[in-house]
């Protein structure tokens, strides 16, 4: 008999980063099941994965989602469709302003799997200054470089 293994990986379910046990296993034997359909793999690997670790029944969609991201990066295949949304809104400046931070905040967000739910809102006064929100928080005022903006996310989602 095999000993198994309790390698704990962590996810990102969701917005939360998750440990879950067996993940490797899981997406070995997903590989051998000789399914293909994607709803098939993920039940296959939810059921696996429900041996060890504990999922709210809340929580079933957005680990199936998370599961099928890590099937896929296991492949080497793109599961940029898969990342997790984070509410973003930009308040104020100008059109081209907002365009901009949008394309900006939309790059810096994927570096951490995570692509923006966009509210973009116009300033009824065209000199109202340039607001970036994650999550319902300032993160920065006025157009930064990338760099800056990058910087402001990763301390916006360190305080997660």
């Amino acid at each position: 008999m095999r000993a198994r293994i309790y390698a704990v990986t962590q996810i990102l379910v969701g917005l939360d980063h998750v440990g879950v046990v067996g993940l490797d296993e899981a997406r070995r034997k997903a590989d051998l099941s000789g399914l293909a359909e994607r709803e098939d793999l993920v039940d296959l690997m939810l059921a696996l994965l429900a041996e060890d670790n504990y999922i709210h029944p809340k929580r079933v969609d957005a680990y199936r989602v998370a599961l099928w991201r890590e099937y896929l990066r296991r492949r080497g295949e793109d599961f940029s469709d898969f990342y997790s949304e984070l509410p973003v809104a930009i308040r104020g400046g100008s059109d081209e302003e907002r365009d901009r931070l949008g394309r900006m905040i939309t790059s810096a967000l994927a570096e951490h799997e995570l692509r923006p739910s966009m509210t973009a809102v116009t300033a009824a006064d065209e000199d109202l200054e340039l607001v970036l929100e994650i999550d319902g928080e300032v993160v920065v005022r006025g157009l930064p470089t990338l760099n800056g903006l990058r910087k402001a996310v990763r301390h916006r989602l360190s305080d997660w």
